[in-house]
């Protein structure tokens, strides 16, 4: 016996619905009901499984030599529903960028004393060796002209708006 059921997937953090139909089929074994999904509806559901962990658990490096403000910084990427890693210089940063591959996101403040490269130094080089990573760049000291910006990456003066900066992640990892 086949059955087909409409389902409507919303998820909260990411801010994205998805509908699919899934069929299946119901075979009786001693007294139990089993429901074994479709190879293709059971491919569809993997795929949107994986989207949804991918966007909700996205990794963001987040790089600031304050410790108190990287460690703002990530408490804010993980109340968003993100995996933060830190790094208080540019140094330290492309060192995990070299021994991760999921990064999705770089969250960096320009001005560290700390380090080979400053802030904007960083997204450059994360923009020419890891182009698929998004850009977020932060400073409460200088505003870069967009000349000085990586193609792609975005500009806010510290203190930020937590909302927005959010809501600008999340808009950046939906678009990767």
């Amino acid at each position: 016996m086949f059955e087909m059921v409409m389902c409507l997937i919303w998820h909260k953090v990411a801010q994205i619905s998805a509908i699919c139909k899934v069929h299946f089929r119901i075979a009786e074994l001693v007294g139990d009901v089993t429901i074994l999904l479709s190879q293709h509806s059971l491919a569809v559901l993997r795929r949107i499984g994986a989207f949804l962990t991918m966007v909700n658990k996205a990794v963001v490096l987040i790089v600031d030599d304050e410790p108190i403000l990287r460690m703002s910084g990530a408490a804010m990427v993980e109340d968003a529903g993100f995996e933060p890693i830190e790094a208080s210089h540019a140094d330290e940063a492309i060192q995990i960028l070299e021994s991760r591959n999921d990064v999705r996101l770089l969250l960096t403040d320009i001005d560290m004393p700390n380090g080979s490269l400053n802030g904007l130094k960083l997204a450059a080089a994360v923009r020419r060796r890891w182009p698929p990573i998004a850009i977020i760049i932060v400073s409460g000291h200088q505003v870069p002209t967009g000349e000085e910006l990586p193609e792609g990456s975005t500009f806010y003066a510290k203190p930020y708006p937590e909302a927005v900066v959010i809501a600008k992640m999340q808009s950046l990892l939906r678009a990767a």
